[in-house]
């Protein structure tokens, strides 16, 4: 078998037909979908079940609620394909026979432990959509330390859960676990597989359609504030998950993991201090954990350093992400815009 699909669902019966409804394609002798039902209390598992009667490709998997991170977690160690996939179920793909001929390749030929595709999102408030990619690269195998350091701007729009297939031999090699019970642990599904310097190839293939704009989403703003201590959570994993001669057996490596660090804590000051409406009391969260993140990991404050004191800065003007339009005609827009969207 090619290809394990793995869909966590969790009341996911307003978005769950139009993600299964694109994959009708998929052979059964070549891919299998594991629906994984985390604890819905809504439709979600009968919508399942339907599609599971209709096709032999779909599999479902009930299970109790444990978080996104437990049904990757759960999926990896049954995946029959050898390339594993997430799509979440308020997502859908595109151009997925190409997909699949790309792994079949693979599967005769030389094999890559990652394979990178592009994304788009769609934003359901204005349907606007937006393409990323990496059109820079050419379609090859690449050492990801070698393309971390001459390519970091080219494949940085793409590496991430959206654009990130994993060859599941690779992935369970790495006997990673990731975080239960909490949202964003996809920053660690992007970052801790990389420590094996994966072979990663480069496909230029639109593949992943990801949604936005949906209020239940844990990038919603009114989400992300409510959630700040599963970030934080987060951000201590990845930093105690990082060997600490990296820098010295491979300082690429190292620079990767310190940069997506550095990622998740700009998220939170963002979160605690623009998206808040107790802007105060982000404030100082966020000042305390910087003192306390520069004092244990310098190195990710150092990068982070700008983009903390602008979000301060946003603070003390009274800036807010309902205001940022207002910023159109300053030359700061841009450099606000970053912010807010971090």
């Amino acid at each position: 078998m090619i290809l394990s699909i793995v869909i966590p669902c969790y009341n996911s019966e307003k978005t769950l037909r139009k993600c299964l409804d694109s994959f009708w394609e998929l052979a059964a002798e070549e891919a299998e979908v594991l629906i994984v039902n985390d604890g819905s209390t809504d439709g979600t598992l009968q919508i399942a079940n339907e599609y599971a009667q209709k096709s032999a490709i779909f599999t479902v998997i009930d299970k109790p609620n444990g978080g996104h991170g437990s049904v990757i977690n759960f999926a990896a160690n049954i995946a029959k394909g050898k390339y594993i996939k997430v799509v979440d179920s308020d997502d859908f793909v595109i151009n997925l026979s190409q997909y699949v001929n790309l792994l079949k390749n693979f599967v005769e030929e030389e094999s890559a432990d990652v394979i990178l595709t592009d994304f788009r999102t769609i934003d359901s408030r204005n349907l606007v959509e937006r393409d990323y990619c990496a059109n820079n690269l050419v379609s090859k195998i690449y050492n990801f330390d070698e393309l971390w350091r001459q390519s970091k701007a080219d494949i940085l729009p793409i590496l991430n859960i959206h654009g990130i297939t994993y060859r599941t031999e690779y992935y369970k090699s790495q006997n990673i676990q990731l975080t239960e019970r909490i949202s964003y642990e996809d920053r660690e599904y992007e970052t801790l597989l990389f420590l094996g310097n994966p072979k990663v190839f480069v496909a230029n293939l639109l593949f992943y359609c990801y949604s936005l704009g949906n209020p239940w989403q844990s990038v919603a703003d009114e989400n992300q504030v409510k959630n700040l201590p599963h970030m934080e959570i987060v951000l201590d994993s990845l930093i105690k998950q990082t060997p600490k001669n990296l820098d010295e057996t491979n300082l690429d490596i190292y620079n990767y993991f310190i940069y997506k660090q550095s990622e998740v804590l700009i998220s939170i000051f963002t979160a605690a201090i623009i998206k808040n409406p107790n802007k105060k009391a982000g404030r100082k969260y966020s000042q305390k954990l910087y003192r306390r993140i520069k004092t244990e990991s310098p190195k990710i404050t150092q990068i982070a350093k700008k983009r903390y004191f602008a979000t301060l800065l946003c603070y003390y003007l009274k800036i807010d992400s309902t205001k940022i339009l207002k910023l159109q005609k300053l030359k700061l827009y841009r450099y606000f815009a970053k912010i807010i969207k971090s």
